[in-house]
Formats: C-alpha cells, sequence, structure tokens
C-alpha cells in the first residue's frame, strides 16, 4: 500500500486524489513539474535513485510500445524495488502482469504510481483504450496512481479520468501547440483557420500577433482548465453527465464510453449503490449505466413480491417519489391498497412500490418527449419480461397510456403468452375520469391489503435489494413496525430497534442490535476487521486488517502506517472493532473518497444483457453504506445517547416545576407527578419524530427530574439528625428516608414512561386520522 496517494472522493472509476509530496499535487491533473524520470535501461544500467519528498520519481525502467511481442515483454520485464521514496513504476498494459507488482489485495508494498507505456497506441481506438486502462488499473493495487503520458488533450481528458486514469503530463498538448495546432474542449484548430480567437487562455489575445509560443500557453491552460471542471464533478459527482456530452465531439470517445459501459464488473464494483447527486438521463446512453443496468438487475434477480393481489402497471411520474405525484394520487384513489402497483419508466425499466425511494428511483430526471426510442423500448420490455419471469400474479392490469408503454406491455403478453387487462382506451389519458373509473371497476372485488402487511412487505424488500434474494425473510420474518412511511421504523417483538428506512435512498440503516440479529440469520453476510481506530463514517480500506468472501475465505490486507492527513478519519490506541458488512450495498469497501479492496473480474457483460451470470461468486468486500457511526459511538459511551440528550433536556426542564410544588407544599413535602408526567408526555412525542423508543425515553425523563427528590431529602436528613435521639434510631430514620426517596424515584421513571407511551399513542392517532383518505389501517 502506498504512502504517497490519497483518495479522497470518487465517481465510479474517477477518482479524486491527493499526490502526497512536500507540496501536494490533487489529482486528475498534471504532474510535469513534479515528475522526475531516472532514465531507462535500455540504454544503460542505472542505479537505484536516493530520491526525496518533493518529486514523484520513476525507476529505473524498460518502456514497451504497443504491439511489442510478449515473449520479449516478459524477457525484459523489470523487477522495481521497495523504495522509501515517492516512485512510480513504468508497465505497459500487455506487460503488467509481468512485473513484479503487489496485486489489489497484496500486503506487500509496490511503487506509488504507475506511468503506461503504451498508452499513447491506444489514443484514437475505443476499445483499446478502455482495454489498456482496465487492464492496468485491475492489475496494480487499488490506491496507487495510474499515469497517462503523451495522450492528454482538453478533449479526451474527461474521458480519461473518467476511466480510471489519475495523472497525465502535458507534452501531447503542448506538441500540438508547437504545431500550431489550438485546442479547446471540443476539438483542435490551425491558427490560421481563426478570424478571432475563441476564449484565449494566453496573455496574447491579438490574433495577428498570437504565435505558435502562446498557442502553447493556451493549450497547457486549457488542458488545466479541463481537469479542473473534471475534478468539480467529480466532487459533485456528475463526471458521467459530463463525459456524455463531452464523448460526442468525437466519434472514437464515444465509442470508448460505450466500450467502458461494456465493461460492467470493472464500473460495477466502482461505483456507489447510492449518492447524492441526481441522475441525468438525456442522452440515450443513460440506458448503458452502471447505476440503472444495477437496479434492474436487482429488481429482475433479487426483489421478490410478496402480495397476493393482483398486478397494476403504471407509467411514471415526473414527481419523485411517484407515489407523491398527483397522477399516482389518482391512480391510488382507484387502486385503494386492492392491487399491487409497478411502475414502468424509462430509463429505469420497472419500479415496485416497495422500491419507489430506492437509489436511483427518485433521484433520476429524464427528457420527456412523449415518444420512445426503440432502445427504451426494447429495454423496459426486457425488464418487465424478467420481472413477470419472476413474479406470479393472479391477474395482470395494465393502466397505460398507448405511446410507448401500450407497446412494451403487448410485448412482453405475447412473448410470454399472458392474458392482460387495459384499462386506458385507446387515445385517452390514464388519468381521465373514464380510465380511472376503469381501473376501479377492473379491480371491483378484491380485497384490501393492509397497512403493517404493506410496511413489512416493504422492510423485506428492501432487504433483499440490499442484502441478497431472500435477506427480507431471513432477517425480519418476525417483526413489528412503528413511525410512519417512508421513514419506518424495524423493530423486534420485544421492541427492540432494528433498522430504520431512509427515505432520502430508499435503504435501511441498522442499529447494533439490528446487526446482531443480521449475523445470527440466514441473510448473506460479510465481515472486515479495522484496526486500532474508532471508526467514523466510513471504513477507508487502508483501515481494514481482515475482511471475508462469499466463500468464507479470508482476504488478509495490510493497514501500514501513514502519514497524517487533513482528511484521514482520526486514528487512536483501543480494541479492534468488528463491522458487519452486508452484501452489495457497495462493491467495494469506500469512505466518501471510494477507496476499494477487493475484487473479482466478472463478465463484461450488463446484467440485463445475461440472465444467467452468478451473482454471488467471488468475493467482494461490500459494506453497509447507512450503519449509524453516531450509533455506535452511543453505545461506547452513554454519555451521547441521543434519547439521554432527549432525556435530560425534558427532565432538567420538570425540575423548576417539581421544587414549587413542593415550596407550596411545605412542610409536607407533598409529591407531584404533574410536571414530570407532561415532560414524559413531550418526550414520547419528539421520540416519535426523532425514531427513538418512546418508553425508554419516558423512563429517563422521571429519572432526571426525580433529582428534585434530593431536596426534600436532604432538608428531612439535617431535621433528622438535629432531634434529640439515640445515634442508633436516627440512622434508621435516614435509611427509611433514602429507601422512600428511592421508591419515589421509581415511581417519578413510571410516571415519565406512562406520560411518554400515551404522548407518543396520541400523535401516532393524529397522524393516523390526517393520512390520505382510503388508507386501511390494521
Amino acid at each position: 500500500m502506498t504512502d504517497y496517494f490519497e483518495i479522497h472522493a470518487r465517481d465510479g472509476a474517477a477518482r479524486l486524489g491527493e499526490l502526497r509530496l512536500s507540496e501536494p499535487v490533487c489529482t486528475p491533473g498534471l504532474v510535469d513539474d513534479v515528475l522526475e524520470d531516472v532514465g531507462s535501461l535500455w540504454a544503460a544500467d542505472r542505479a537505484i535513485p536516493e530520491g526525496n519528498d518533493d518529486v514523484l520519481t520513476v525507476l529505473p525502467h524498460r518502456g514497451f510500445p504497443g504491439g511489442t511481442d510478449e515473449a520479449v515483454q516478459e524477457s525484459f520485464a523489470v523487477e522495481y524495488p521497495n523504495v522509501e521514496f515517492p516512485n512510480a513504476a513504468v508497465v505497459s498494459s500487455e506487460s503488467v502482469g509481468f512485473h513484479d507488482i503487489p496485486g489489489p489485495n497484496d500486503s506487500e508494498s509496490g511503487a506509488d504510481a504507475y506511468v503506461v507505456s503504451d498508452a499513447r497506441s491506444a489514443i484514437g481506438h475505443g476499445a483499446a483504450l478502455v482495454e489498456s486502462v482496465v487492464a492496468v488499473r485491475e492489475a496494480i493495487p487499488a490506491d496507487t496512481a495510474l499515469i497517462f503520458s503523451g495522450v492528454a488533450t482538453p478533449r479526451n481528458v474527461a474521458l480519461l479520468a473518467y476511466a480510471g486514469v489519475d495523472a497525465f503530463d502535458a507534452s501531447r498538448a503542448v506538441i500540438k501547440g508547437t504545431q500550431g495546432k489550438y485546442l479547446t474542449s471540443e476539438g483542435e484548430y490551425y491558427l490560421e483557420d481563426f478570424d478571432e480567437l475563441p476564449s484565449p487562455l494566453s496573455e496574447e489575445t491579438d490574433i495577428e500577433a498570437f504565435d505558435r509560443e502562446d498557442c502553447v500557453e493556451h493549450n497547457v491552460a486549457a488542458l488545466e482548465a479541463e481537469l479542473s471542471i473534471v475534478r468539480q464533478r467529480i466532487r459533485d459527482g456528475r463526471l458521467r453527465d459530463y463525459v456524455e456530452g463531452q464523448a460526442r465531439h468525437d466519434q472514437w470517445l464515444t465509442a470508448a464510453m460505450r466500450e467502458l459501459d461494456d465493461q460492467w464488473a470493472y464500473l460495477e464494483e466502482r461505483t456507489p449503490i447510492l449518492r447524492e447527486a441526481d441522475l441525468d438521463a438525456a442522452t440515450s446512453d443513460a440506458i448503458r449505466r452502471v447505476e440503472i443496468q444495477r437496479f434492474a438487475d436487482r429488481v429482475t434477480t433479487r426483489y421478490r413480491n410478496r402480495f397476493k393481489n393482483p398486478l397494476v402497471l403504471t407509467p411514471c411520474s415526473a414527481k419523485k417519489p411517484y407515489s407523491e405525484s398527483k397522477s399516482h394520487g389518482r391512480f391510488h384513489d382507484a387502486i385503494q391498497w386492492r392491487a399491487h402497483q409497478v411502475s414502468m419508466t424509462s430509463p429505469i425499466g420497472v419500479v415496485p412500490q416497495e422500491l419507489e425511494t430506492t437509489y436511483p428511483a427518485q433521484h433520476y430526471d429524464s427528457v420527456v418527449t412523449g415518444r420512445w426510442s426503440e432502445d427504451e423500448k426494447q429495454f423496459v420490455a426486457s425488464v418487465l419480461e424478467r420481472y413477470l419471469e419472476r413474479n406470479e400474479y393472479p391477474r395482470i392490469v395494465a393502466h397505460v397510456p398507448d405511446e410507448g408503454y401500450r407497446d412494451i406491455v403487448e410485448r412482453v403478453e405475447d412473448a410470454l403468452d399472458l392474458d392482460v387487462a387495459y384499462t386506458v382506451a385507446k387515445g385517452a389519458h390514464p388519468t381521465d375520469e373514464e380510465s380511472i373509473a376503469a381501473l376501479s371497476s377492473e379491480l371491483s372485488g378484491e380485497l384490501k391489503y393492509s397497512k403493517r402487511e404493506r410496511e413489512h412487505n416493504t422492510v423485506r424488500a428492501i432487504a433483499d435489494y440490499l442484502l441478497g434474494d431472500g435477506a427480507g425473510d431471513d432477517l425480519f420474518s418476525d417483526i413489528q413496525t412503528t413511525s410512519r412511511y417512508p421513514k419506518i421504523q424495524v423493530r423486534d417483538d420485544e421492541e427492540t430497534q432494528l433498522a430504520t428506512m431512509v427515505p432520502n435512498y430508499g435503504t435501511l440503516s441498522f442499529t447494533l442490535e439490528g446487526a446482531k440479529q443480521w449475523v445470527d440469520s440466514d441473510a448473506p453476510v460479510k465481515r472486515v476487521e479495522i484496526d486500532n481506530f474508532v471508526p467514523h463514517g466510513s471504513v477507508l480500506a487502508p483501515g481494514i486488517v481482515d475482511a471475508t468472501r462469499t466463500s468464507a475465505s479470508v482476504t488478509r490486507l495490510s493497514s501500514r502506517a501513514r502519514r497524517p492527513s487533513p482528511s484521514a478519519a482520526p486514528r487512536c490506541s483501543g480494541r479492534r472493532w468488528s463491522r458487519v458488512l452486508a452484501e452489495s450495498v457497495r462493491r467495494s469497501v469506500t469512505s466518501k473518497s471510494g477507496s476499494s479492496i477487493g475484487r473479482q473480474r466478472l463478465p463484461t457483460r450488463s446484467p440485463v444483457e445475461d440472465t444467467d451470470r452468478k451473482r454471488n461468486s467471488g468475493y467482494m468486500c461490500e459494506s453497509i453504506q447507512d450503519i449509524d457511526m453516531i450509533h455506535l459511538r452511543n453505545r461506547l459511551k452513554g454519555r451521547f445517547d441521543p434519547e439521554w440528550r432527549l432525556a435530560i433536556v425534558l427532565g432538567l426542564a420538570s425540575i423548576p416545576f417539581t421544587v414549587a410544588f413542593y415550596w407550596q407544599s411545605m412542610p409536607d413535602y407533598t409529591h407531584h407527578v404533574a410536571p414530570v408526567f407532561f415532560a414524559g408526555v413531550i418526550g414520547g412525542i419528539l421520540s416519535h419524530r426523532t425514531d427513538l423508543q418512546a418508553r425508554r425515553v419516558g423512563e429517563r425523563i422521571g429519572l432526571v427530574g426525580s433529582l428534585a427528590e434530593l431536596w426534600p431529602l436532604v432538608d428531612l436528613l439535617a431535621f433528622v439528625s438535629g432531634l434529640n435521639q439515640p445515634l442508633w434510631f436516627s440512622g434508621l430514620q435516614g435509611i427509611m428516608l433514602i429507601c422512600f426517596t428511592l421508591l419515589v424515584v421509581l415511581l417519578s421513571a413510571l410516571i415519565g414512561k406512562i406520560g411518554a407511551i400515551l404522548g407518543r399513542w396520541a400523535l401516532e392517532r393524529t397522524e393516523t386520522y390526517r393520512s390520505r383518505l382510503g388508507e386501511f389501517t390494521s
């Protein structure tokens, strides 16, 4: 593992990193000023340099151009030594396996960066470029930099970074400038063809005086500006959107992007299961995106319908999630929980109602023209066909318009020999009064399913999607749900919270108790063991000590000491903590930076194109995106428990009122329960709003509020000690007073608990009555 290269963020295969030299260099970026080449071994023998932290030293090497005979490359392959200064090794995409290089999962040290010698031979050929990047990227350690020399221009550098290249030099831009070629992000132009300069980035702006030296200056500045845009796009999680536009400026770049999309295993394991950025589906290539293909794959291989009601196919809506749109509100009024609703959409495919909030189902935006392309129809039809092959329904109702939707359903109806009932007349709209009435009539006589069944099935469906086929039943076979959709809380029969649905991404956030139950269940489970530090947020790959595979074997990873970095999680001594990790929450153990570890090369076909591929083969160390690390720290340090925080605030707030009642009742010291009771009511309401357990909050409010008992206890103890009586009798009276005070404390805890239960119950009843008319509650 390298000490001199750190990944801070990633967007698929693209990484935002830092060469940690004396003056750090941000990547993707230019490394001309910090790259020091010792020289080629072809010309002479070279001694290993002393090196220093100011530059990235390229070790003595033998470079091979593209197409060099394999036997020659193997015979002259260089064994690079381990050195203690920032260094880079030179490899070719065809000879990388012949060098003594630690693999992605090896604990041995290697170079900090790898320079690809045959990169220039791949420029202009999309398939060759992708094969070159993937071959080297999968052979070298995950946390090392990949450098392409002599290839970067403002037009192609975004796609190169998207493919996984970390650093470049400006030599190609300089050469183009000396040839009188003016480079932009759209292409290159000869200076003599200009009547005026388009956005010059050099000091000289006069077209008549603009010479080739100025052109060189401009080209380098344009390349740096483009790399700045790329870095910002990675930070925003929007690089793919940018690349789809940039690739259109050159046919071979478009070919390279599509070839890269076919590298399913390479991209999928590097793409997070969810992200904050929305997904813009503005081109036909959006269907090929990893996020789209992954969702379609999991819906058709992991999701299983648990309702016994008919299926109703409906169109998507512009508003997400669909259930909040006006059109789906009308569909709901007609369906009334008498059928299972599945939405059809491009480019997502099909979206069961339980997964409508799961990324990217509520995070995409597409261009709405009212016309479907043939590619869109074929894709959605293939997903729907696979979905219906897996899931059986007593009846199928298609409540869809003519354009696109009906054509897709009819294709699947013919392919699977189904009998589909259509409730939208030709030329009509699904929200028309006649269409809604037809839908309601078609479902006449069907029984409604309960709110309990709907919420339980939603939780189990999300677990299937995240963890694997059957995980929902294995993990949540006997549960109860609280709170309201889409922030459902999952509890066991003892009301211990196991997980919470995260509405922003449609995932599950597990508590420690839920994680323990997960381990004991038959649901797919993976573990990693981290080094001696308290985790904050996600766990970085360099902090991983052990990780399990699907086959139960263990990958041993090194956690060498790293230089302190402002972005790194703080380390401290202490016990090693084991984190339960889930299948398919991410295809690699990542921080927000996305540093990845152990991975397996899978077929390059997309999952929708290959229905028989093995989904669970090999090992991919995957993590729960949403395990609440704050909750972990709460368990480690009880004083930070959110239930205690709420209880302390409300309990302390009740004390002045209790003291006031005591003051009014002096000298009898009459105990009043009203302050603690009303504090408990407020605590029950707030615990419902903040996903805390009302009973615990109420008990703790009562305990904190009972601090007011210290005043009468101390006063009475002082009174007893001042009486003229035997010492043993005074001691006995004191013990009795203390016991009586403890009983009052327990009573206070009980009163607070009762108040919290009543407060939560009242709020839930109120919310139920305010819910949408027609919702059937259990």
